[in-house]
């Protein structure tokens, strides 16, 4: 039975040593390769659940349990002293973000209704409207090389990225925010063109 399921949230083990093997099954071992390791440590979500293996949104590689952990260790206080309502957000024992919301002179206070403030500008933090949105990598590519991924893309094929996301042959994603051809290309050892209508001069 699989330990996680697609929509979890987990961690990378920080620990992971490159060229280990972590898991195995019908005596193939899953080995924790060059490239990996740029996650180690970092959360991220499980897209695809295989049974003795996952895909990852984050990354393109396939993922074992003993590679990943769960994140059980956060958790939500909210606090007020009668005038202000602050929500704190725990990693451990580490607030990584606060969030507050504060009652106006001529309004009755109310815990509910400042904590439901407090939570919602904690979980959504408000956006600078002067931040510009990321531009992400929308067109065609070829695949023109893919080394031992014969499994997951096809040499000659045409793929369409769309907002930054990339999908493998069976329809798996395989990369999201891709600003260019070469964030597709990093870390991997496909390689993708763009097509000639698409490339920018």
């Amino acid at each position: 039975m699989s330990k996680f399921k697609v929509g979890d949230k987990v961690r990378v083990r920080k620990d992971l040593v490159v060229n280990s093997a972590y898991g195995k099954v019908d005596d193939e071992k899953y080995t924790f390769a060059t490239g990996m390791d740029k996650m180690r440590g970092k959360v991220a979500t499980i897209s695809r659940d295989d049974g003795d293996c996952y895909r990852i949104l984050e990354a393109p590689w396939w993922w074992t349990d003993e590679m990943l952990e769960p994140i059980d260790d956060y958790k939500i206080v909210i606090t007020s002293d009668g005038k202000i309502t602050l929500a704190r957000l725990y990693d451990g024992k580490k607030v990584i973000r606060t969030a507050k919301a504060k009652c106006a002179p001529d309004d009755e206070f109310s815990f509910e209704i400042g904590a439901k403030i407090a939570f919602r500008r904690l979980v959504k933090p408000v956006i600078d409207p002067t931040e510009k949105e990321p531009e992400y990598y929308t067109g065609k590519v070829v695949c023109a090389d893919n080394a031992d991924l014969d499994q997951i893309f096809t040499v000659g094929k045409i793929y369409t990225v769309q907002n930054g996301t990339l999908k493998y042959d069976d329809g798996d994603i395989a990369r999201v925010g891709a600003k260019s051809i070469d964030d597709l290309n990093e870390e991997r050892s496909v390689k993708f063109i763009e097509l000639a209508e698409d490339a920018k001069c």
